[in-house]
C-alpha cells in the first residue's frame, strides 16, 4: 500500500504570495512574504529574505489523482506566479509506503513537468 502527497513549492527573492493569491485566485497552504519575521527554521525570529508559499490540490483527490489535479492547477498559474516574483517553482511528491512501493508517471505528466520548466522531487519513505 502506498500513499502519494504532492505538493509544489513556490519562491523568490521579490515572490509575493498575497500578489499571487489576489492575481491567480489561487489559495495557498503555507506561505510568507519577503521581510516578513520567519516562525521556524533558519530565520526564526528574523526577517525573510525571500518570500514562498505552497500549493496543495484543491479537492480530496488521493493519489495519483491529486498528483494530476494539482499540475493542472499550477499549469493554469504558472505564469502569473513567475510575473509575482517566482524564481524557484518545484513540484514534490512525498511517497509513504507499506510492504512495497511502485511508482509510475505517465509520459503526458512528464511531458507537464518538463514543458513547464520545473524539477520533480520525490522522498520515499516507509510508513
Amino acid at each position: 500500500m502506498i500513499e502519494i502527497s504532492p505538493i509544489c513549492i513556490i519562491k523568490g527573492e521579490t515572490f509575493s504570495p498575497a500578489l499571487a493569491e489576489m492575481k491567480t485566485g489561487l489559495r495557498f497552504f503555507k506561505k510568507n512574504e519577503p521581510g516578513e519575521l520567519g516562525k521556524l527554521g533558519r530565520f526564526k525570529n528574523a526577517p525573510q529574505p525571500y518570500g514562498s508559499a505552497e500549493l496543495v490540490p484543491l479537492d480530496d483527490s488521493k493519489g495519483y489523482a491529486a498528483m494530476n489535479a494539482l499540475l493542472e492547477t499550477l499549469s493554469k498559474g504558472i505564469a502569473i506566479l513567475r510575473e509575482c516574483g517566482a524564481l524557484d517553482i518545484s513540484f514534490y511528491i512525498a511517497v509513504s509506503y507499506q510492504d512495497q512501493a511502485n511508482l509510475e508517471f505517465n509520459t503526458s505528466f512528464l511531458a507537464k513537468i518538463a514543458e513547464l520548466k520545473i524539477p520533480l522531487l520525490i522522498t520515499v519513505f516507509e510508513k
